[in-house]
């Protein structure tokens, strides 16, 4: 095969994912179309966006529906800075979960159409929680219903996460609810880090680690919680910054007091 038919395959499969679906062009800028969805139906219909008094605006129209125009970023200057890095270099995974025909965004996880593996996978361990918040955006304790997946079921979650393929899942964050309340959470701990887990994260309001015996059952897990609680997600700006402070002072790997890294932020 000649260089130039070699150069000319090298770069149609440039243009699919690793499990061969065409890779759409990334269009920066304002004014575009992009793909949105009606939010009555939520059948997939085309959007404009564009500037409007400073703002970034999405106007899309629903042949069942009818029109809807909103505020889809409150900053303009502030959105077309951000786009700068974004970047649609990924090629996706040679395996995804979800084979065959997939129907964005009706049958995803993971499916071929994605250019990025998954980088943080996130997994409720519970809907339960030891407070009542009513900002909560996960509306635990008022669902109606427990759900509180088995040790088994998250043995297979973590393990297709971690099968994922040509980069396997290394980071994980447990939330719920409030994680800490499942009643086999440091057997869940212990599993992840045996299964090869680089970084696990809790996102937890905290309270539990008032408990002497249950910090002293996490020695050596090395988990950073995140912070972020039901009780507190809308202020995660302030929690980051702590948590960011925290990690400084006691880096990655290294223990504290009752081997526990001095990671968690202050319940705000």
């Amino acid at each position: 095969m000649s260089s130039s038919m070699l150069a000319c395959t090298a770069d149609v499969a440039a243009q699919r994912t690793l499990s061969g679906y065409p890779r759409e062009p990334l269009i920066k800028g304002l004014p575009k179309t992009i793909q949105s969805l009606c939010p009555e139906c939520l059948k997939v219909i085309p959007a404009d966006l564009f500037e409007e008094n400073g703002k970034v605006m999405i106007q899309k129209t629903c042949p069942e529906h009818g029109e809807c125009k909103d505020i889809y970023w409150g900053d303009a200057e502030m959105y077309l800075r951000n786009e700068r890095w974004t970047y649609d270099t990924g090629y996706g995974l040679s395996n995804p979960n979800v084979t065959g025909e997939a129907d964005c965004p009706n049958s995803c996880g993971l499916c071929g159409m994605h250019l990025n593996p998954t980088i943080m996978g996130n997994i409720d361990l519970t809907n339960r929680c030891n407070l009542s918040c009513p900002i909560c955006f996960a509306n635990a304790n008022v669902t109606g219903y427990v759900y509180e997946p088995t040790l088994e079921q998250v043995a297979r979650m973590l393990q297709l996460y971690r099968d994922e393929r040509p980069v396997a899942g290394r980071i994980v964050q447990f939330s719920g609810g409030e994680p800490t309340l499942h009643p086999q959470f440091h057997e869940i701990i212990a599993m992840t880090r045996r299964m090869g887990f680089s970084h696990i994260q809790i996102a937890t309001n905290g309270i539990i680690f008032n408990n002497l015996d249950f910090v002293r059952s996490c020695a050596g897990s090395t988990i950073t919680p995140s912070g972020t609680s039901s009780a507190s997600r809308s202020r995660t700006a302030t929690s980051s910054r702590r948590s960011a402070t925290s990690r400084s002072a006691s880096p990655a790997g290294s223990p504290t007091r009752n081997g526990w890294r001095s990671a968690l932020p202050c319940p705000i």
